[in-house]
Protein backbone atom coordinates (compact mmCIF):
# COMPACT_ATOMS: atom_id res chain seq x y z
CA UNK A 1 0.00 0.00 0.00
CA UNK A 2 1.41 3.34 -1.03
CA UNK A 3 0.40 6.56 0.74
CA UNK A 4 1.25 10.06 -0.31
CA UNK A 5 2.81 12.73 1.86
CA UNK A 6 -0.54 14.36 2.70
CA UNK A 7 -2.02 11.14 4.10
CA UNK A 8 1.18 10.38 5.99
CA UNK A 9 1.12 13.80 7.70
CA UNK A 10 -2.59 13.35 8.50
CA UNK A 11 -1.96 9.97 10.18
CA UNK A 12 1.14 11.26 11.97
CA UNK A 13 -0.81 14.24 13.32
CA UNK A 14 -3.67 12.08 14.54
CA UNK A 15 -1.21 9.70 16.18
CA UNK A 16 0.50 12.59 18.01
CA UNK A 17 -2.83 13.94 19.21
CA UNK A 18 -3.88 10.50 20.46
CA UNK A 19 -0.62 9.95 22.32
CA UNK A 20 -0.76 13.47 23.78
CA UNK A 21 -4.33 13.13 25.04
CA UNK A 22 -3.66 9.70 26.52
CA UNK A 23 -0.50 10.89 28.27
CA UNK A 24 -2.24 13.97 29.59
CA UNK A 25 -5.01 11.88 31.11
CA UNK A 26 -2.48 9.71 32.92
CA UNK A 27 -0.69 12.81 34.23
CA UNK A 28 -3.90 14.50 35.40
CA UNK A 29 -5.05 11.34 37.17
CA UNK A 30 -1.85 11.24 39.23
CA UNK A 31 -1.77 14.90 40.21
CA UNK A 32 -4.25 16.14 42.76
CA UNK A 33 -4.80 19.83 43.45
CA UNK A 34 -2.51 21.29 46.09
CA UNK A 35 -5.31 23.23 47.76
CA UNK A 36 -7.28 20.07 48.52
CA UNK A 37 -4.92 19.30 51.41
CA UNK A 38 -5.71 22.57 53.18
CA UNK A 39 -8.90 23.91 54.63
CA UNK A 40 -9.71 27.17 56.30
CA UNK A 41 -9.60 27.33 60.07
CA UNK A 42 -12.88 27.58 61.95
CA UNK A 43 -11.94 31.00 63.30
CA UNK A 44 -10.99 32.46 59.89
CA UNK A 45 -12.97 35.36 58.48
CA UNK A 46 -15.73 34.47 56.05
CA UNK A 47 -16.15 37.67 54.00
CA UNK A 48 -16.27 37.51 50.21
CA UNK A 49 -15.30 41.13 49.56
CA UNK A 50 -13.34 43.62 51.59
CA UNK A 51 -13.39 47.40 51.54
CA UNK A 52 -11.74 50.25 53.39
CA UNK A 53 -13.69 53.32 54.45
CA UNK A 54 -11.84 56.55 55.15
CA UNK A 55 -13.58 59.39 56.97
CA UNK A 56 -12.24 62.48 55.18
CA UNK A 57 -13.66 64.77 57.85
CA UNK A 58 -10.96 63.61 60.28
CA UNK A 59 -8.09 64.78 58.07
CA UNK A 60 -7.15 68.34 58.98
CA UNK A 61 -3.60 68.80 57.64
CA UNK A 62 -1.28 67.34 55.01
CA UNK A 63 0.58 65.49 57.79
CA UNK A 64 -2.58 63.49 58.54
CA UNK A 65 -2.59 62.21 54.96
CA UNK A 66 1.14 61.48 55.07
CA UNK A 67 0.76 59.38 58.23
CA UNK A 68 -1.77 57.12 56.50
CA UNK A 69 0.35 56.89 53.34
CA UNK A 70 3.52 56.04 55.29
CA UNK A 71 1.70 53.42 57.39
CA UNK A 72 0.26 51.78 54.27
CA UNK A 73 3.61 51.78 52.48
CA UNK A 74 5.41 50.27 55.46
CA UNK A 75 2.78 47.53 55.97
CA UNK A 76 2.74 46.58 52.27
CA UNK A 77 6.53 46.97 51.86
CA UNK A 78 6.28 49.47 48.97
CA UNK A 79 9.77 50.61 47.91
CA UNK A 80 10.58 54.32 47.80
CA UNK A 81 12.52 55.46 44.73
CA UNK A 82 12.49 59.11 45.75
CA UNK A 83 11.60 61.58 43.00
CA UNK A 84 12.26 59.11 40.16
CA UNK A 85 8.89 59.28 38.33
CA UNK A 86 9.90 56.55 35.88
CA UNK A 87 10.10 53.89 38.63
CA UNK A 88 7.50 55.35 40.99
CA UNK A 89 5.10 52.85 42.57
CA UNK A 90 1.71 54.32 43.42
CA UNK A 91 0.11 52.23 46.12
CA UNK A 92 -1.85 54.93 47.92
CA UNK A 93 -1.77 58.64 47.18
CA UNK A 94 -3.85 61.82 47.41
CA UNK A 95 -5.90 63.27 44.57
CA UNK A 96 -8.50 66.01 44.17
CA UNK A 97 -12.07 64.98 44.94
CA UNK A 98 -13.38 65.81 41.46
CA UNK A 99 -10.55 63.82 39.81
CA UNK A 100 -11.20 60.85 42.08
CA UNK A 101 -14.94 60.66 41.43
CA UNK A 102 -15.53 62.38 38.06
CA UNK A 103 -18.90 60.78 37.27
CA UNK A 104 -20.42 60.82 40.74
CA UNK A 105 -22.42 63.89 41.61
CA UNK A 106 -23.96 64.09 45.07
CA UNK A 107 -25.67 67.21 46.35
CA UNK A 108 -25.42 66.02 49.97
CA UNK A 109 -21.61 66.01 50.18
CA UNK A 110 -20.43 69.05 52.14
CA UNK A 111 -18.23 71.56 50.30
CA UNK A 112 -15.55 71.09 52.95
CA UNK A 113 -15.23 67.42 51.97
CA UNK A 114 -15.22 68.16 48.23
CA UNK A 115 -12.36 70.63 48.67
CA UNK A 116 -10.12 68.17 50.55
CA UNK A 117 -7.82 65.67 48.85
CA UNK A 118 -8.94 62.05 48.69
CA UNK A 119 -6.80 58.99 49.42
CA UNK A 120 -6.71 56.53 46.54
Amino acid sequence: MSINRREFLKYAGLTCIGVGVGGAQLFVARVKPAFSDYKAADYSLKAKRWAMVIDLRKFKTEEDYQKVIEACHSIHNVPDFGDDKQHEIKWIWTEDFEHSFPHQQNKFIPKSVEEKPVLL
